[in-house]
């Protein structure tokens, strides 16, 4: 099945009533040059009308014409902190901000990819926070650094907080709607846990360091993905197992070397560093993400199309005003086009633009598109 928004905006001047149906046909998914994409990033392309702009590094991104009303979807993951140094607590995750749009307001979009934060240089210092990804005014924040045990042993504020070192029972600051805090560090051995987008750190206790909060998933690009994993804290070496890494690309908390660098593109947390002298490890690099449909007018006359094209029609509105449609007994993953036909009580006919859709798999259930409104003149 397949849902469409349809809507009209009028019947025409001096007209009392009017009625407009949807009418759709199905064509070989090879029936026309699929559309081009807009520019910037590494490009995917998923279907014949959807496009996926990949951005790993900082860059502009310029969108197409004719995009499909409601198919704009935006990724943007901060870099992730840097975990701490010797029973250093873990990276906090770069911050997750994930939104949905109707259109682009035109022209070009500047993007900037936060990087990861650095590994602490000393037990002195905590680990760097990671840097801020944006797209236009979209902002990431990026993940705070892990607490180390000799001096900085709080883990900083950021998109998700950083963990902490020697027994704080503090913990660094997410970013409300973007990541979560680190955790509470009680004992003095081992280091707590960063935050993820989607859970806090977790508190470091005795002989058991915190583990990093996990991230949250995300298919823009067509498949599940996890992002924004917080790093895991450190611990001395009497504990004899590492601590884990947030599911989103958290870095492991050592228990006998160098933490774990979180997963660059993922915006992970890096991991706290062993009890003797161990540093962090680095946070991962961010990532944005853009996705969008390209509307594809029907290869034929929607009033007098051939007669290898069979047209059906579904009544949709007898006012003027918005509904749903949902269209069913479709043929899985095939392109259909539609558009509104609407007629008022004057005998004056119009169509509406035109654009493609397709019905998606039974994993996906079901596609949902805008028909761009008709207006009678």
């Amino acid at each position: 099945a397949a849902k469409l928004a349809a809507s009209v905006g009028s019947f025409g001047a001096g007209a009392t009533s009017g009625s407009a149906r949807l009418r759709y046909a199905h064509l070989p998914n090879d029936a026309v040059e699929p559309p081009a994409p807009g520019t910037g990033g590494t490009i995917t392309r998923l279907g014949v009308n959807t496009f996926v702009h990949t951005f790993r590094t900082s860059g502009t991104f310029t969108p197409p014409a004719n995009i499909v009303p409601g198919s704009v979807q935006v990724l943007v993951v901060g870099g992730g902190g840097a975990g701490g140094y010797q029973r250093g607590g873990g990276g906090g995750a770069g911050g997750f901000v994930y939104r949905t749009f109707d259109g682009f307001d035109g022209g070009s979009y500047a993007v900037t990819v936060g990087v990861g934060g650095t590994v602490p240089p000393n037990v002195s210092t905590r680990g760097g926070n990671g840097g801020d990804s944006t797209f236009g005014e979209l902002i990431a924040k990026g993940g705070g650094g892990g607490g180390s045990y000799n001096g900085q042993y709080r883990g900083a504020d950021g998109g998700s907080g950083g963990g902490n070192s020697r027994g704080i029972p503090d913990f660094g600051r997410g970013t409300a709607g973007q990541g979560h805090n680190g955790g509470r560090d009680l004992q003095d051995w081992v280091g707590s846990g960063g935050g993820g987008a989607g859970a806090s750190g977790e508190d470091g206790t005795q002989y058991h360091p915190g583990n990093g909060g996990d991230g949250l998933p995300c298919s823009i690009t067509g498949e599940e993905v996890w992002y924004a994993g917080g790093g895991g804290g450190g611990t001395h070496s009497n504990n004899k197992s590492n601590s884990q890494g947030g599911r989103g690309g958290g870095g492991y908390g050592s228990c006998s070397s160098v933490g774990g660098d979180g997963t660059d593109g993922l915006g992970g947390g890096g991991g706290g560093g062993h009890g003797d002298g161990s540093r962090g490890g680095r946070g991962g690099d961010g990532v944005v993400i853009v996705r969008y449909a390209v509307s594809m007018a029907a290869p034929f006359d929607w009033l007098n199309p051939p007669a290898n094209v069979i047209c059906h029609e579904q009544s949709a509105l007898t006012e003027v005003g918005n509904r749903e449609i949902v269209l069913a007994d479709l043929m899985p993953n095939q392109q259909y086009y539609a558009c509104l036909v609407a007629t008022n009580n004057r005998g004056e006919t119009t169509l509406s633009d035109t654009l493609t859709f397709f019905t998606a798999d039974e994993e996906r259930n079901c596609s949902r598109v805008c028909v761009i409104g008709t207006t009678v003149r």
